[in-house]
C-alpha cells in the first residue's frame, strides 16, 4: 500500500512540474491556479516524497537544500518580483520530526508564505504572512499541511491550525 501512495505521489509531483503553462504576466497557471498554490503545491508534495526516503521523518531546519532533488525548481521557495510575491518557510517545530506519529495531519501546517524570513528558512505559526492580489482583495494566508493540501486562508480561519 505504502509503494502504491509514493508511486502515486511521484507522478503527482512529476505531473505537477512537467505542465506549469503560464499566461502572460507569470501571475497564474494556464488553468487559473495562482502560482503561489501550485508552488507550495509542489513544494508538500516534494516534503511528502523527501519523508518517504526519510523514514517519514519531516526535512532538517535546512530543509530547501534537503528537497530540492524532489522538486528541482529553486524558484518555487521564494518569489519577490511579481505582484504573487512569496517566501516559504518550514514549520520550525516540525524539523526532523517523525510525521507518521502525528495525529490529524490533515490540521497541521507545515509549509506557509512569511512577511520575511532568514536562512534556513523556518519559521512557526505566528509569522504567516497575509497578503492580498489583484484578483482578491482579501488578505489571505498560504498554508500547506501535511497532507499536502493546500489552502488560501482568511486570518480568522488560520485559528484553528495545529
Amino acid at each position: 500500500m505504502l509503494k502504491w501512495a509514493i508511486g502515486a505521489g511521484v507522478v503527482a509531483a512529476a505531473l505537477v512540474g512537467l505542465f506549469p503553462l503560464f499566461v502572460p504576466g507569470g501571475t497564474h497557471c494556464g488553468v487559473g491556479v495562482p502560482v503561489k498554490l501550485s508552488s507550495a503545491k509542489q513544494l508538500a508534495t516534494g516534503m511528502v516524497i523527501y519523508q518517504s526516503d526519510f523514514d517519514d521523518r519531516m526535512a532538517p531546519t535546512d530543509w530547501r537544500p534537503a528537497i530540492l532533488p524532489y522538486v528541482k525548481n529553486p524558484g518555487l521557495f521564494e518569489n519577490h518580483g511579481s505582484e504573487q510575491s512569496y517566501i516559504f518557510a518550514q514549520r520550525a517545530s516540525l524539523s526532523g520530526v517523525d510525521t507518521a506519529k502525528i495525529l490529524k495531519p490533515e490540521g497541521v501546517a507545515m509549509l506557509f508564505d512569511v512577511a520575511e524570513s532568514s536562512s534556513p528558512f523556518v519559521a512557526e505559526l505566528d509569522a504567516i504572512a497575509y497578503r492580498a492580489t489583484s484578483r482578491d482583495s482579501e488578505r489571505k494566508a498560504t498554508i500547506a499541511f501535511l497532507d499536502t493540501r493546500v489552502r488560501s486562508l482568511l486570518p480568522t480561519e488560520t485559528k484553528a491550525i495545529r
